[in-house]
């Protein structure tokens, strides 16, 4: 099999033959798409694997997305291309595998963006550029987004019924979107909103907490706290069904 560069090529060619029907914008992804391909037809199955963990970023949760993508180029030691940090080599060995690996890092990135996503990018000359302009998209750092942001977190409420688990994740996300855009959550804003946001049947757990100290409470001991109060009604309510049953039995 001939080189990434070389495979690059000749796909490049065929999309750009008179007889393809693609319109410009279809023809700037497609070569993003290629050039991913390239790689991935030189990836080893170790590598071919991490593909299959990931689901391509559509825009949505983009802070948990970006934070998957942190987690897998650094697991293929590829993030340093990303950040900046690789230092550029002299000799010209060394660079043709340093520019490889910058290509790869490139290649992973694109590789788990929808075609709608790969159109922010499909213009960038390096994966560092094209992670800056990729988080910029995302990151607006404007007074409206920020304002739009806080009104969400402040006015979110959790209904009964919900699962908990799913209502404070929802909390911290939207906490942390707001940190990325410079905006200071501390973590005693974060268990505020989940406390405030609870529905009547946690009153009496709200109650409990409201005498204890701050010093005494972090977050980590309120989702924990949270958490087994809904494990705990769960089992009640097992344990009602479970004798509910049983007594139904007797009576036959």
């Amino acid at each position: 099999m001939g080189g990434v560069q070389e495979i690059f090529s000749k796909c490049c060619k065929f999309f750009k033959c008179e007889s393809c029907s693609l319109s410009f914008w279809k023809y700037q992804v497609s070569s993003l798409r290629v050039f991913v391909l390239a790689f991935v037809l030189k990836m080893t199955s170790f590598e071919m694997e991490s593909l299959k963990v990931m689901e391509k970023f559509d825009g949505g949760n983009f802070h948990l997305s970006r934070f998957k993508m942190c987690i897998m180029l650094s697991k293929h030691g590829l993030w340093k291309f990303v950040d900046g940090s690789a230092t550029l080599p002299s000799e010209e060995v060394a660079m043709a595998d340093y520019n490889e690996k910058e290509m790869k890092a490139f290649a992973l990135l694109c590789e788990h963006l929808t075609d709608a996503q790969l159109a922010h990018i499909q213009y960038c000359d390096n994966v560092k550029r094209a992670w800056e302009a990729f988080c910029g998209v995302h990151e607006v750092k404007t007074i409206g987004n920020k304002l739009f942001l806080r009104r969400r977190l402040f006015a979110i409420k959790m209904q009964e019924g919900d699962d908990m688990l799913v209502h404070i994740n929802t909390v911290k996300a939207l906490a942390n979107q707001l940190r990325s855009i410079e905006v200071n959550i501390t973590d005693e804003d974060v268990y505020m909103v989940l406390l405030m946001s609870l529905p009547p049947s946690f009153d009496n757990l709200v109650t409990s907490l409201k005498s204890m100290s701050t010093k005494d409470v972090d977050l980590q001991f309120i989702v924990a706290r949270l958490l087994h109060k809904v494990s705990k009604r769960k089992e009640c309510e097992s344990s009602k069904t479970t004798a509910l049953v049983n007594k139904t039995h007797k009576s036959n």
